[in-house]
């Protein structure tokens, strides 16, 4: 055999390696739509780069070398320095980033010059590279299978979901009365950890009282005592668009254990826009880059921007990388999607059908890439790279103040342009708390210890506050025009459409109690003993 005509395929092997990897350590949460499109855009900058290399330097051993290396120093770059250096940036010149990468690239650099200067044909690093290629490439690819052969369960209880939101909306249409014409449009926006306003103002040392105040003269009602019913988007959303506790809906289809992609089907095809759907409503989705609300292929109307849209699995495959350095970039993309999501908001009046629009806009909660006046913040900061307590206060702060001044907005355009008085909720899923450190460490634990009642944060000097203290009490705003009857100061999200489907629709839909849960994913999935009740 001569080994100098080896057949050299391992560039291909290493484009595709870093996508496969996210996607083997995602697959509750991500799709094959999203594999095909990053790893199509790491092959085509493979080949490409190959094919010129391979010129340049009339050695395709060469070429192949400098592609495979260059692609994994490139793309392990974000898991090394979160992983192994973060935590030692405060001690070390070299571990700040701004130092590290510089390192990094250096790193690079020596490897394509090593390459490039040896006078060897290189055949068995192409061997090597050919296997170690191979390999990485099987153990996320025997990951996937086993997670596809595992997977029919999963199947199984979509399909149960479905029926079960197919039987619940029978029954409960057959027992609404006739709608009164004209049906006024429904907006339901979620601002992503919109704190409740003593919250604000104990804990974060911010006065929220004007905007509650405008909110009240403008005919809202503002539950001064609401909370979330889960402290993680996830399960809050499922929940409230489907009028139930989770452990409940989870019951209801005879299942002791769902993944996030039950969770998501929950969320996706829901109790709420499936019955508003079948009395005549036009469904109105705003897709946000995070998981659950990404898509929805129940919306009439799914309102996107024109162009490329990132989602989450883009974005962790961009932190992953080197190009994480490049904040401004990720922060653009995510910027656009809330944008475009509060200019169009006012649009939706001058459809003519009746419309429920959801809309999960996700600010203030971090990254936080808009200042008060809506420009980049000074210091502006991936998902990966957590601030301090000083540093995450002014930061949340600042989102915040403009995330309100855009909500004032938008109310105020829908009002306008609503022929029919509307009916609008402005809700947080759940609290801030998810990014600050607690006292004592640098970075916050997650899962259920995060959540426990001794995680103590302190963002303004003497004012200490558990996560669940902060975590759990809830913007809540309800416009319900001459229907208000209902609401009361400690409602929470899994009663709102209780509420507006009896006020307005004439259902007869008994109140649950108004419980806030911790829970926690165990190995990517939710049991029906994760959920703990949690204290006033």
């Amino acid at each position: 055999m001569n080994r100098k005509r080896l057949i050299i395929f391992h560039p291909f092997l290493f484009a595709l390696y870093p996508v496969l990897l996210l996607f083997s350590e995602n697959q509750d949460e991500a799709c094959v739509r999203d594999v095909a499109r990053a790893a199509g855009i790491t092959l085509v900058v493979a080949i490409g780069t190959y094919a010129l290399l391979g010129r340049l330097l009339r050695s395709s051993q060469k070429a192949g070398a400098i592609v495979s290396l260059s692609l994994l120093l490139f793309f392990i770059y974000g898991r090394v320095y979160v992983d192994y250096v973060f935590e030692l940036r405060l001690r070390y010149v070299i571990c700040q980033e701004r130092v590290f990468v510089v390192v990094w690239c250096l790193l690079i650099a020596l490897v394509v010059c090593g390459i490039i200067r040896t006078r060897s044909m290189l055949p068995n690093l192409t061997s090597f590279l050919n296997v170690a290629g191979v390999v990485l490439v099987a153990m996320p690819l025997a990951s996937i299978v086993w997670h596809a052969a595992l997977g029919r369960g999963h199947v199984s209880s979509e399909a149960k979901w479905l029926r079960h939101v197919d039987q619940w909306t029978a029954k409960t249409l057959a027992s609404l009365p006739e709608p009164k014409e004209p049906l006024p449009d429904i907006y339901y926006i979620i601002l992503d950890e919109y704190a409740r306003e003593d919250i604000l103002r104990n804990c974060f040392g911010y006065d929220n009282s004007e905007f509650v105040g405008r909110l009240e003269r403008r005919g809202f009602y503002v539950a001064p005592c609401s909370r979330c019913n889960y402290m993680s988007t996830y399960w809050s959303i499922a929940s409230s668009l489907n009028l139930d506790h989770v452990q409940t809906l989870m019951r209801d289809i005879e299942t002791e254990c769902a993944d996030r992609r039950l969770i998501g089907t929950m969320i996706r095809y829901n109790r709420t826009s499936v019955l508003l759907k079948r009395i005549g409503y036009k469904f109105v989705f705003f897709p946000s880059t995070y998981e659950g609300t990404e898509t929805n292929p129940n919306a009439d109307m799914f309102m996107c921007r024109a162009g490329i849209n990132w989602n989450e699995f883009d974005y962790a495959l961009a932190e992953s990388s080197m190009l994480r350095v490049i904040n401004r970039v990720l922060s653009s993309q995510r910027r656009s999607h809330i944008l475009y999501t509060f200019e169009h908001l006012r649009d939706v009046p001058r459809v003519k059908e009746p419309t429920f629009t959801f809309a999960h806009i996700t600010i203030p909660h971090h990254p936080f890439i808009f200042d008060a006046r809506g420009g980049f913040p000074k210091q502006e900061r991936t998902s990966k790279t957590l601030p301090g307590a000083e540093a995450y206060r002014a930061g949340y702060l600042g989102q915040l103040e403009y995330a309100t001044k855009r909500t004032e907005q938008v109310i105020d355009e829908i009002l306008q342009r609503s022929e029919v008085p509307p009916v609008i909720i402005i809700q947080g899923d759940h609290g801030p708390g998810g990014e600050i450190p607690t006292i004592g460490r640098a970075n916050p634990l997650k899962g259920e210890a995060y959540l426990g009642s001794r995680n103590v944060v302190e963002l303004v000097p003497g004012r200490r506050y558990t996560i669940q203290q902060i975590r759990a009490p809830i913007l809540n705003a309800y416009y319900l025009p001459g229907h208000r009857k209902s609401l009361y100061e400690t409602i929470t999200p899994a009663n709102t459409f209780r509420v507006v489907l009896n006020e307005y629709f004439g259902a007869n839909l008994p109140l649950i109690k108004d419980t806030t849960y911790k829970a926690w994913w165990s190995s990517k999935k939710v049991h029906q003993d994760s959920f703990k009740p949690v204290g006033k």
